[in-house]
């Protein structure tokens, strides 16, 4: 069975921790070769995992050889009681596949192979981390259709009309790009945790590389431009697509971190130490989690934040009340879906959670996503439904931010996105902050009036 052991605190990181540091490349790179020389110097100080191992060793170790003497009733009885305290006394095998000193110096998480009974062991030796099972993450699947079908797609670019960029008219982008609104997301790059992406017409020039996950190797390997899904394709078109994204300047590095929709919290953990690891990635999107509140993958997001990496997480499609981790963890930015009438999305998850003792609402905020038309693998396109179409709407914006204001920080770019957000006079469970728009200081002058006040209206012709 596969263990991670994970940080409850993460005191490395806490340290990098300033809020006031940009999110530039170079500035990133520094910070992250701080991080993994404090990790290591850490690592070679801890020798708790050694110690266990060691001591693994010596009770499997053979005893020597002893001197023979005739056996007696009083023996057969001794050695019927040592062979049952051997078995009780015998330890639980354990095999170390990842530690920060080398392979996951990001994430400070331990990956091990050990047996179910060991766990009781490494709770003992690690108090300060928790012991987690390699527990399942899937995709949050959008509402509408499952599988690839004639049946509600759309033809080639040359079909998709402006009626059909609703999602984009709602933020303002369209009436901006109208008033000579330049910023295309040019040379910022994304990560996108998901299940592939096919290399389409819609996202030509767009796919800097795609990356799949090899479970012996526990790293993301290079592979040619596939969606093992659809689910991908269409969130990444809606990020930096030619014709329907919010940032069609941008870049993605494709991390299959859920192929067919199912993935691992080791293919997050490994994701995160890949993404993170490349100054050039400066905003995550992810559309996966474990429903409910999941504390292990907390340290992981923050560390993102610290390491001022922007995560944009869709929230979840199971309706109000409800949430998936990491979605609903405070460092990130979660999104809920609007529809065109300015309601939010019947399915679109969300509600109250405590963290630290305090009441939190989720999402943090909500964007179109209720019948968004995004690019297909097989070169078509599709209206789906769900938040994991709203988040990379969200995703685009960043990058956008991002151009415009190079120096920006993680904290600043949430403020940016957060204060562009109209409030629909829903609960802050429903709603968050509002609905989002493009935010003002993307504008050239004065931002137009209609372009930041007022609750959204019906979706109709430009």
């Amino acid at each position: 069975m596969r263990y991670l052991l994970v940080p409850k605190v993460d005191d490395l990181s806490d340290a990098l921790a300033a809020g006031t540091r940009s999110i530039e490349p170079v500035a990133r790179a520094r910070r992250l070769e701080a991080l993994v020389r404090a990790r290591q110097a850490g690592v070679a100080r801890d020798g708790r995992l050694d110690d266990l191992l060691r001591r693994q060793r010596t009770l499997e170790a053979p005893s020597g050889p002893r001197t023979r003497r005739p056996a007696t009733a009083d023996d057969a009885m001794s050695r019927d009681i040592d062979r049952g305290n051997a078995k009780r006394r015998a330890p639980p095998a354990i095999s170390v596949l990842a530690t920060p000193a080398l392979e996951t110096p990001l994430t400070g998480v331990t990956v091990l192979e050990a047996d179910p009974q060991a766990k009781d062991s490494l709770e003992e030796a690690f108090p300060d981390h928790d012991v987690v099972e390699d527990f399942e993450l899937d995709l949050i699947a959008p509402a509408s259709r499952d599988a690839l079908a004639s049946n509600g797609a759309i033809g080639g670019a040359n079909a998709i009309t402006e009626a059909e960029l609703w999602h984009l008219r709602e933020i303002g982008l369209l009436h901006a790009r109208r008033l000579g609104l330049g910023l295309t997301g040019d040379r910022i790059v994304i990560g996108l945790l998901d299940t592939g992406i096919a290399d389409v017409p819609e996202l030509a020039g767009r796919i800097v590389e795609n990356r799949i996950f090899n479970q012996e190797k526990l790293d993301y390997d290079k592979a040619p431009a596939v969606d093992t899904d659809w689910h991908g394709t269409h969130v990444a078109g809606l990020i930096a697509g030619r014709s329907v994204g919010v940032a069609p300047g941008s870049k993605i590095v494709s991390l299959t971190m859920i192929p067919k929709r199912v993935g691992s919290f080791s293919h997050y953990v490994f994701a995160l130490e890949h993404a993170q690891a490349r100054p050039e990635i400066q905003i995550l999107n992810v559309s996966a989690g474990k429903s409910g509140q999941h504390s292990q993958m907390r340290n992981m997001a923050r560390i993102a934040q610290r390491l001022d990496v922007l995560c944009v997480m869709a929230i979840g499609n199971s309706g109000v009340n409800t949430n998936c981790s990491p979605g609903n963890y405070p460092e990130v930015i979660s999104v809920g879906a609007s529809d065109a009438s300015g309601g939010v999305w019947i399915g679109s998850s969300g509600g109250a959670i405590t963290w630290d003792g305090m009441q939190h609402s989720t999402p943090t905020l909500v964007a179109p996503g209720v019948d968004v038309v995004s690019s297909l693998p097989d070169g078509g396109y599709r209206a789906e439904s769900g938040t994991s179409m709203a988040a990379p709407i969200v995703t685009g914006l960043a990058a956008l931010l991002i151009e415009k204001h190079p120096d920006i920080t993680v904290r600043q770019l949430r403020e940016e996105i957060l204060s562009a957000c109209v409030s629909l006079n829903l609960d802050a469970g429903r709603q968050g902050a509002g609905v989002v728009r493009l935010p003002p200081s993307l504008l050239v002058g004065p931002p137009p009036q209609d372009l930041i006040a007022g609750p959204p209206g019906p979706a109709g012709p430009a």
